[in-house]
């Protein structure tokens, strides 16, 4: 390895949020191999993230401030992210764009390791782009089911939550639900949500009010009748998948969620799918990435006087078939953070060590951690 100076220098561009802090608790769990990293964001801030173990100051964003960066890693908006990249790329660095701005740009590859990894090399405007959020929910598996039976056309439903179109989203979403709790007399009649939250702000990332409700238009409606995050989502496919031909189908609603979107996907292929088959091509391809990946399924036992008791068969039995990991990654849901599920990771990985995805948890789970062995 050769020494921190001789390695290159990353930037997060848009160091403020959840995205940041997500980058960085990637980074501690791999290889070093970083020289210098800067924060920086777009506008004055005090905030600080966790950098190699200590607190590191986020910076304004400045022309000086890219001169040297060989990584510059975008999430600013779409618009800014345009505006900034290419002083970045005239600085030396190659932009990697998590915005909108460059997805669907010719001379920009839109890539995914999982899929289309040898993209990343041709990037001719010195810019490489990642699929966004709620496309990224359904190319690696598109992606390996047409590897076996050739995708022909996808039609897709999608919940999605309020963090699209980003945090503004999740806070008008919050302010929504505080002006409507406990109104039992509101949600009945039309226009009673709406009249209910008159004292708030009028600038709303949605087009009609998300508390107690549904909204059958994510971003805004095109003069061809799709919504824009429906098209993007079409195209984005396409682009990943490289089938400019696919057919695509997709109907969005935002939903009253704070995070995590969800989709049902409805896929025909050229060829007879067996479904066996296509199931044991998913865990292959899952199992290929990065080492194994223990799938577990969760059902409620019963009802219990302070909530759900969950059954954790078969987390054990995966746990004692593929040994202890080294590392064990969870989401932020509840089920992963009761006292059943740290019980069984007390009893069943004791030493390994234990990392909680992006999301802090309950105090139970972070009381497991202590007890566990380093």
């Amino acid at each position: 390895m050769p020494p921190r100076g001789d390695r290159p220098t990353l930037a997060l561009v848009g160091a403020k949020g959840r995205f940041a802090r997500a980058i960085l608790q990637i980074l501690a769990m791999r290889e070093d191999r970083w020289g210098e990293i800067r924060l920086l964001c777009d506008g004055m801030t005090t905030g600080t993230h966790t950098v190699r173990g200590r607190e590191q100051r986020i910076e304004t964003l400045t022309p000086e401030s890219l001169r040297g960066v060989d990584i510059a890693l975008f999430n600013l908006s779409a618009e800014a992210t345009t505006r900034w990249a290419q002083i970045a790329v005239d600085a030396g660095a190659i932009v990697v764009d998590a915005s909108g701005g460059h997805r669907l740009e010719d001379g920009v590859p839109l890539v995914l390791p999982e899929v289309n990894p040898e993209r990343v090399h041709d990037h001719p405007r010195g810019i490489v782009s990642i699929p966004g959020p709620v496309a990224l929910t359904a190319i690696d598996t598109a992606w390996v089911l047409h590897q076996g039976w050739r995708l022909r056309e996808l039609v897709v439903t999608g919940l999605i939550a309020s963090v699209s179109p980003g945090s503004v989203g999740m806070e008008r979403l919050r302010a929504e639900l505080d002006a409507v709790a406990g109104r039992r007399d509101i949600g009945l009649q039309a226009g009673d949500v709406r009249r209910a939250l008159s004292d708030l702000p009028d600038d709303s990332p949605f087009p009609a009010p998300l508390a107690l409700n549904v909204v059958p238009v994510v971003g805004t409606t095109r003069e061809d009748g799709w919504t824009t995050l429906e098209r993007k989502f079409a195209d984005e496919l396409r682009k990943v998948l490289d089938l400019p031909d696919l057919a695509v189908m997709a109907t969005f609603v935002q939903v009253p969620v704070v995070t995590n979107h969800s989709l049902s996907v409805h896929a025909t292929f050229q060829r007879r799918v067996v479904v066996e088959r296509a199931r044991q091509a998913l865990v292959e391809a899952i199992n290929d990435y990065e080492g194994a990946v223990i799938l577990v399924k969760m059902e409620p036992e019963a009802l219990e006087k302070n909530g759900y008791s969950f059954r954790f068969t078969d987390l054990e039995e995966a746990l004692r078939h593929h040994g202890k990991p080294e590392v064990f990654n969870s989401d932020q849901g509840s089920q992963f953070t009761s006292e059943g599920f740290t019980g069984v990771l007390k009893r069943e990985v004791d030493g390994a060590l234990l990392h909680a995805a992006f999301f802090l948890g309950p105090k139970s789970f972070y009381r497991a951690l202590r007890e566990m062995k380093p």
